[in-house]
C-alpha cells in the first residue's frame, strides 16, 4: 500500500513490497522524496539503505565523515550507521531511496565496496531512473510488484560491478601517476583531485581494474621504493621514511616488516652483506 507525507521540508511517498524468493536480495521498501529547500534529517539506520540523487546536491554526513552529493550519487546507509543528510537550500535535492532484504553486504563486498566508502556515483542514471519509475507505478496503483523492484535493484549493482569505461581509464591515468612519480608520491586524496573523480568512485574503479585499492598499491610502491633507499642511501631510516610519505617512522616500520617479513634496519644490514636483487618500483 501507498503512503503519502507531506511536511513543510518535503513531500513524499514510499511503498512497502511483498517479498521475494527466498534469501534473495530484494527491495523491501522503495520511497520518493522531494524537498522543499532546508532538508535536514539525522537518524541511527535501521537496516541497510540505497539514496540516490536525481536532483539538486546537498550533504549526508556518515559516522562523522561529510560527502559531497550531487545528481548521480548514491549513497550508501550501512545498518547501524549514524547518518545526517541535507540538502542545499538553493539547489533542493530530489532522491529516491529503498531497503534492502537478503545478503546486500556480501554482494556489496563483491562489487568492491566497504562500509567506509558508501558514496558512488552512477554514470548510466537514466536507466536506474526508468527502472524507479516502473516500480513507482506499480506502488501507486495500490500493487507494488516486486518483480520491478528487483530490476531496478539489478540496474544498481550492474553499474557498482561494472564501472563505466571511462572511470577504468581514470584508473589507469591514477596508475600512470603513481609510476610516473620519482620522488614525491601522491596521496589518494591528491590523484583524486587531479583527475577531477571522488575517492570512493576511484577505489572502486581502480580495484575493478587492479584487483587492489589505490591506497595498498601506493602502499606497495612507497615501501618498494623505501627498500631501494635502504640498499643505496647511508640516509637515517626516520629520513627514508619521510620521503616515502610516512611521517610516523613507528607506522612505517610496522608497514614495512608486514611487508618484507623484516624491519628496515634488517633489510639494510641483508643488503649490505650480500647482494640483493633490487625491488620492482
Amino acid at each position: 500500500m501507498l503512503h503519502f507525507r507531506k511536511s513543510p521540508q518535503y513531500k513524499a511517498h514510499y511503498a512497502t513490497l511483498p517479498p521475494l524468493g527466498h534469501q534473495q536480495i530484494s527491495i523491501k521498501t522503495y520511497g520518493n522524496f522531494v524537498s522543499q529547500g532546508n532538508f535536514s534529517w539525522e537518524q541511527v539506520s535501521p537496516q541497510t539503505c540505497l539514496h540516490l540523487i536525481t536532483e539538486g546536491s546537498g550533504t549526508f554526513v556518515s559516522q562523522g565523515h561529510p560527502y559531497t552529493a550531487q545528481k548521480g550519487t548514491l549513497f550508501i546507509f550501512f545498518k547501524g550507521d549514524h547518518i545526517k543528510y541535507y540538502d542545499d537550500a538553493e539547489q533542493p535535492w530530489k532522491y529516491r531511496w529503498c531497503s534492502i532484504v537478503g545478503p546486500i553486504i556480501e554482494v556489496l563486498r563483491q562489487c568492491g565496496i566497504e562500509s567506509h566508502q558508501p558514496v558512488h556515483h552512477l554514470m548510466d542514471l537514466d536507466k536506474v531512473i526508468s527502472a524507479l519509475d516502473a516500480l513507482e507505478f506499480s506502488c501507486k496503483n495500490d500493487v507494488p510488484d516486486p518483480h520491478l523492484g528487483n530490476v531496478a535493484l539489478h540496474r544498481i549493482l550492474h553499474q557498482l560491478n561494472n564501472p563505466h569505461p571511462n572511470l577504468l581509464d581514470k584508473a589507469q591515468k591514477a596508475k600512470e601517476l603513481i609510476d610516473s612519480s620519482t620522488y614525491d608520491v601522491p596521496s589518494v586524496q591528491e590523484i583524486s583531485d587531479s583527475l577531477s573523480i571522488d575517492r570512493s568512485t576511484l577505489f572502486r574503479s581502480f580495484k575493478k581494474k587492479y584487483g587492489l585499492s589505490v591506497k595498498q598499491y601506493l602502499d606497495q610502491r612507497r615501501l618498494n621504493k623505501a627498500a631501494s633507499l635502504l640498499q643505496v642511501s647511508n640516509e637515517n631510516i626516520s629520513s627514508i621514511a619521510l620521503s616515502c610519505g610516512y611521517h610516523d617512522p613507528l607506522y612505517f616500520s610496522r608497514a614495512f616488516r608486514k611487508h618484507f617479513s623484516t624491519s628496515p634496519r634488517g633489510y639494510r644490514e641483508q643488503s649490505q652483506s650480500k647482494p640483493t636483487k633490487q625491488p620492482f618500483p
